[in-house]
């Protein structure tokens, strides 16, 4: 899956910019993506805090293991929403083409 050691890359340090695209698609996830992401930063004992709004993390503050680790669940999401979008794309032609 997206975690497993042979998927961490390198280890680099993330650059602003990417902070901010990897915050945006974050923010754009379904709820299930969102627990995604917080049980990663449990698993990884990083800080986070918790109140009526949600969950709450600095992502400056989290490792680079960690950050790493997130990134690859953001592709492997966007890969699968991609393959469903297809699925779904194809379903809806085989629908018109019965009808």
């Amino acid at each position: 899956m997206y975690t497993s050691d042979e998927n961490i890359k390198k280890l680099d340090k993330f650059t602003a910019k990417e902070l901010k695209k990897m915050r945006e698609q974050i923010s754009q996830l379904s709820k299930e993506g969102s627990i995604e992401i917080f049980k990663i930063i449990r698993q990884n004992d990083e800080k986070y805090s918790e109140n009526n709004n949600g969950i709450l993390f600095d992502m400056t503050k989290l490792s680079d293991k960690t950050l790493q680790i997130i990134n690859n669940f953001l592709i492997y999401n966007k890969e699968n929403q991609k393959k469903l979008d297809l699925e779904e794309s194809h379903r809806e032609t085989l629908k018109n083409d019965i009808e």
